[in-house]
């Protein structure tokens, strides 16, 4: 028999860092909305921490439940929720979570259909990916859509699933509807579009009857309630006083939307982001949004659109690594910025000395794989490393991830990946079948 104990005592705070200036400025931040540009290593989700600790804890303190952080991965607002939880001692805990993850909690408050649904779950990216493909080669079969004759040989490929997919994406981060993606094809003349939006007609008919969301739909659902509901929408807009979002650079114009929902001229807002790091493209993120940032919010916050702030000191590494990111980076002024903001962002007080960096290539594949797998496994008995100080940064989870993954695991290096990341079918487990 196993007992279980419950250890009540009281988290000892975290000895937080001495802030510099800008990171002071963004946790003073109290009326309006302020954008905050922070590049890799300056800080971020400490100042982030301290800040949230501040509403919860300093003058005119909030309730946990009124204030609200937002970000993009799971593991990234777990992390976030535990610092600021240890830094105010324990015993209050934050709502921070995911973009989807708070949108699917308001539909299960707040949407009557939704709501009654006890069974109803989130679709994962694999399990996505596994349904388009037997709905679209279904519905082909069926009669309900026509290819064009330019794509009929690429009807079984991966990539035109994959692409697909996308077009749905980007067709709901963007609040359209099936008809208006395929009226917007006929006009413009992409008879694929008008496929695709036939499709993607059928495709939410069927994940609705299954009681399934996928996270383009969650986003569009949450969305539609705010703009379509004022009771909802004045209930949420009166329950977060401060609302934090972290990487917005990486937000789609559908997030944006929901941001403008859920804040009223009297709720501070903070985004933070880099204008330079936006790597979601590819999941319908729109880089330009940081730009537009005080554009878009500028008719509900007018005047109380705080100055920019960039933070400047960089603790994570030195000059050698921030002169090979500008030289890849370049001097182009992005949209939406002063050139004075963009030159203290990526001008970085480097605090930290060394670095090196190195360009390699490789034959195959197969080979850039295995030398990864020597230097982690030297990194590991020769440097001291624990394998948990060790990351391999990939461009593509369907390309890369499984070479590299087996390559790891013949070397005998543990490997961990997010279960997200690799589709279905290539699952170590699941391909032999």
């Amino acid at each position: 028999m196993t007992e279980l104990i419950l250890d009540r005592t009281k988290p000892t705070p975290v000895d937080p860092k001495t802030l510099d200036a800008e990171q002071l400025r963004v946790v003073a931040h109290r009326k309006g909305a302020m954008r905050v540009l922070a590049g890799p290593g300056t800080g971020k989700t400490t100042t982030l921490v301290a800040a949230m600790a501040d509403r919860l804890t300093g003058d005119a303190k909030l309730q946990p439940d009124q204030v609200l952080g937002l970000t993009f991965g799971r593991r990234a607002a777990l992390d976030w929720r535990s610092r600021v939880t240890l830094a105010v001692g324990g015993g209050l805990i934050p709502q921070i979570s995911t973009f989807h993850s708070f949108c699917y909690g308001l539909l299960r408050k707040y949407d009557p259909a939704i709501a009654a649904e006890v069974g109803i779950r989130l679709l994962s990216g694999p399990e996505q990916q596994v349904r388009v493909r037997e709905l679209f080669l279904g519905a082909l079969e069926d009669g309900q859509i026509h290819l064009p004759e330019e794509y009929a040989g690429a009807k079984h490929t991966s990539g035109l699933i994959e692409e697909i997919r996308a077009v749905m994406s980007r067709t709901r981060s963007h609040l359209m509807s099936p008809s208006e993606l395929d009226l917007l094809g006929k006009s413009v003349n992409r008879p694929m579009w008008e496929v695709i939006g036939q499709f993607l007609e059928i495709y939410l008919t069927s994940i609705e009857s299954e009681n399934a969301l996928d996270y383009a739909e969650v986003i569009y659902r949450a969305t539609a309630l705010l703009r379509n509901n004022d009771e909802v929408a004045i209930d949420v807009q009166n329950q977060y006083r401060a609302i934090f979002v972290d990487e917005y650079q990486d937000t789609d114009p559908g997030q944006v939307d929901l941001l403008k929902l859920l804040v009223t001229a009297d709720t501070t807002l903070t985004v933070v982001g880099d204008v330079d790091q936006a790597i979601y493209g590819f999941r319908g993120a729109d880089e330009k949004g940081i730009g537009k940032f005080k554009d878009d919010f500028s008719d509900i916050y007018g005047s109380s659109i705080d100055a920019d702030v960039a933070l400047k000191n960089c603790w994570r590494f030195g000059a050698n690594i921030r002169n090979a990111a500008q030289a890849v980076i370049g001097s182009k002024l992005p949209a939406g910025f002063s050139a004075d903001l963009i030159s203290s962002h990526r001008s970085l007080n480097c605090k930290s000395d060394g670095g090196v960096v190195e360009l390699k290539t490789f034959d195959s594949e197969g080979a850039q794989a295995a030398h990864l797998a020597d230097l982690i496994a030297r990194a590991k008995s020769q440097d001291n490393y624990r394998w948990s100080d060790i990351a391999v940064i990939v461009r593509s989870a369907t390309n890369s991830l499984p070479i590299i993954y087996r390559a790891l695991v013949a070397a005998g290096i543990p490997a961990e990946v997010a279960a997200d990341e690799i589709p279905l079918h290539l699952d170590p487990a699941i391909a032999p079948i």
